[in-house]
């Protein structure tokens, strides 16, 4: 996962937006630009300084702008909203507008997979980037639903022979014998995901934490077979010359 996604489960400050990987060309990245960063501050905020004890930190609202693939033959435009605070600095005590994006349109890549990684797998993981920064539970779900999608793609079957469904733990199980290690992972998906139903949701903090649980099955999984290679090298060393 790209460190700088990482920073969209919190606060961030004026001159700290992360800098995002562009969706479009995965070249290029999102930088902001303090004129396409609109703040509005809500009305229920207005008043502070009259209020006793008034604090401009009372201050509250959202806010909307453009973020600009930095690739000059992309150049993609991603609209970006959120909520937006004031705040003190916790080192220097300045003031400053500080921000938590609740939605990216187009997605960005949340959860960075090879190239191998299936259709299905890879579509409800963008789903999954769409939703989470404003509601953690839902794309925690679709985390889930990932997994689902691999437990298809691994021929590990959705049905009992009998007849009815097998629930996904019935699934990982099975496909324990088989992968243990990235079983695990994938359990451990199911289980934030499993809480995410209950009441009182997630925070988007979780959802990044599961996402990089289904990264690192997923690079298990998928990543490049270099056996051949390794091979070749082997015959090489023991030959102590080259080997056609």
């Amino acid at each position: 996962m790209d460190d700088q996604v990482r920073l969209l489960a919190d606060w961030f400050r004026t001159n700290n937006w992360p800098v995002l990987p562009c969706p479009a060309c995965s070249k290029g990245r999102l930088r902001a630009e303090d004129k396409n960063i609109q703040s509005e501050q809500s009305p229920s905020t207005y008043g502070w300084e009259h209020a006793d004890d008034g604090d401009p930190t009372d201050i509250r609202g959202l806010f909307h702008g453009l973020l600009y693939c930095s690739d000059g033959y992309c150049r993609e435009q991603v609209v970006v909203v959120g909520d937006y605070a004031v705040q003190r600095d916790l080192v220097d005590d300045n003031l400053d507008n500080y921000y938590r994006v609740r939605m990216i349109h187009p997605p960005v890549e949340v959860v960075e997979v090879p190239e191998s990684v299936p259709t299905s797998i890879r579509q409800t993981l963008v789903r999954a980037a769409g939703v989470a920064w404003r509601d953690p539970s839902a794309g925690i779900g679709l985390l889930r639903q990932s997994v689902e999608r691999l437990m298809d793609e691994r021929q590990i079957s959705a049905s009992r022979p009998s007849g009815g469904f097998r629930p996904l733990h019935e699934r990982i199980t099975e496909f324990r014998s088989v992968e243990p290690d990235v079983a695990d992972l994938l359990e451990a998906v199911k289980w934030v995901g499993n809480e995410g139903t209950h009441p009182g949701g997630l925070e988007t903090s979780d959802f990044v934490e599961a996402a990089l649980l289904v990264e690192l099955a997923l690079n298990i999984l998928y990543r490049t077979d270099t056996s051949a290679l390794q091979a070749r090298a082997r015959r090489i060393v023991a030959a102590k010359r080259w080997v056609p």
